[in-house]
């Protein structure tokens, strides 16, 4: 069975790399990247499956970004992590294609069962095209 591919885009390293790692510990295939187009790059070479995106990024807005990936990678499903959360924001997130909007730091199990429920929801997808 294939692993997960995941990518977490979140420029404050004290939050990333300690994600990084846990998930990578639960047999997750993870990345971490703290700039969106750093991001948007390692997304053309190697598209992941589940992105954990920051609404607050050093170079850019991460609903821009939420936007291209989508554009780009319409299949992978994208998370939003945030510290700043307001309602418009949150709506916004969804009209884009965001699986879901968090309030960070997260509870990993949270996250982990958002990675789950995107994994799913895409596998539902592939069956339903077959």
């Amino acid at each position: 069975m294939k692993r997960t591919n995941v990518l977490v885009v979140d420029d404050q390293e004290d939050f990333r790399v300690p994600l990084v790692k846990r998930l990578q510990k639960r047999n997750f295939t993870v990345r971490g990247v703290q700039k969106g187009w750093a991001a948007l790059e390692m997304m053309a070479e190697d598209p992941a499956d589940v992105v954990l995106l920051d609404l607050r990024l050093q170079d850019m807005d991460g609903l821009d970004m939420l936007q291209m990936l989508k554009q780009s990678h319409p299949a992978t499903q994208v998370v939003v992590l945030t510290g700043y959360a307001s309602l418009e924001s949150a709506q916004t997130a969804q009209r884009l294609g965001a699986l879901d909007y968090l309030m960070k730091p997260g509870n990993l199990d949270e996250i982990l069962s958002k990675i789950n429920e995107a994994v799913l929801s895409d596998a539902r997808s592939d069956f339903s095209q077959a």
